[in-house]
């Protein structure tokens, strides 16, 4: 079991690394002083107009060595210009079971892609917003410095000319 989780933490962890070429969309929100308040729901608008390519879809979680758990869960919202929502509910691991950090990082930040959406094709063009909401049981939650999300040309065979 154990090596199924990590299996699938593994090629997750490729998959949205990858998308580190062709970013179309970027943006980030710092957490003030390293901590990421419960109410503190994070949004990243963003105008849409390709209906025909294949994107992926990252989040982007940056930890400090403080970060009190393994895992971090994630809440993510995304809703199209007519306010219709794809949900998921992300478990993002940071640490493995010794307690070392998996993401990349010197020091004591760390970051960790996540992928949230492989090929995607957004159907509509317009308004786009993802919503991010910490899905952790403490109301403030220390050692989140970032988080962020980007949006690539996906690898898939359809983009490509």
């Amino acid at each position: 079991m154990h090596k199924l989780k990590y299996l699938t933490l593994i090629l997750t962890a490729i998959i949205a690394s990858a998308c580190t070429e062709n970013v179309v969309f970027q943006a980030s929100e710092s957490m003030p002083k390293g901590i990421w308040v419960k109410d503190n729901i994070v949004n990243f608008n963003f105008e849409w107009a390709d209906t025909t390519g294949s994107y992926d879809v990252v989040i982007d979680i940056r930890n400090q060595n403080n970060y009190p758990f393994q895992n971090f869960w994630l809440f993510a919202n995304l809703y199209n210009p007519d306010g219709e929502v794809y949900r998921d509910t992300l478990n993002c691991v940071l640490a493995d079971n010794s307690g070392r950090w998996i993401g990349e990082g010197m020091g004591s930040v760390h970051h960790l892609p996540v992928s949230f959406i492989q090929d995607a094709r957004f159907q509509k063009s317009g308004k786009y917003r993802l919503e991010l909401i910490q899905g952790m049981r403490t109301d403030s939650l220390k050692g989140i410095s970032d988080i962020g999300m980007r949006i690539c040309l996906s690898n898939n065979t359809n983009n490509k000319k």
